[in-house]
């Protein structure tokens, strides 16, 4: 079968039952859309367009679709999300041709490759690090980029608020605990 959702599994709820409206309602109150403006997201576009014009993109952590909708005119998108509700939310808001999933990036299991995988602001959510970047790698297609954004502003590793690191996995990457082995880090200001 074609069509965008060639390769793309029906959804993987694992992990999702805490990641309900009850929980975006906590978290951003009503404020989601002012908390996640639109300039942050194109700053974001602007940034990949550096590196890559086009292609096939995966964003992990889509949450409500607000990148994927800046990025589907340039880019073959497919979402994903932990949230069923969050992915219910990016729905509304997105062409129909912009596949969207039931998954968290260290869990997701496809059966095609992505020129991009992005993840912003959602690396320092996911407890098993090194699956989430396993999986990147091999959702990659070879000289792909994984591109990701680390928002932890109080925290010990708040020096990073403000850098994007645009990761570009080789050949030569080893397994393992070294899940950043054999990548090209580009740091840049966001």
């Amino acid at each position: 079968r074609g069509g965008p959702h060639r390769g793309l599994p029906r959804r993987d709820v694992r992990g999702a039952a805490a990641l309900t409206s009850e929980y975006f309602e906590q978290a951003y109150g009503a404020d989601y859309f002012r908390r996640n403006p639109r300039y942050k997201w194109r700053a974001f576009l602007r940034e990949l367009l550096r590196f890559r014009s086009g292609g096939s993109l995966l964003e992990a952590g889509c949450g409500y679709g607000l990148f994927l909708r800046e990025a589907s005119a340039r880019f073959d998108c497919v979402g994903c999300d932990a949230s069923e509700h969050a992915v219910k939310q990016a729905r509304q808001g997105l062409p129909a041709r912009v596949p969207l999933l039931v998954s968290s990036l260290d869990t997701l299991s496809l059966r095609r490759r992505f020129d991009v995988v992005a993840a912003f602001d959602v690396i320092e959510h996911i407890p098993a690090l090194p699956a989430a970047f396993e999986s990147a790698h091999r959702l990659l297609e070879p000289g792909g980029l994984f591109v990701f954004t680390v928002p932890v502003y109080d925290g010990p590793l708040g020096w990073l608020v403000g850098l994007s690191y645009l990761l570009v996995f080789g050949p030569e990457r080893r397994c393992g605990h070294d899940y950043l082995a054999g990548s090209k880090v580009v740091q840049t200001e966001t």
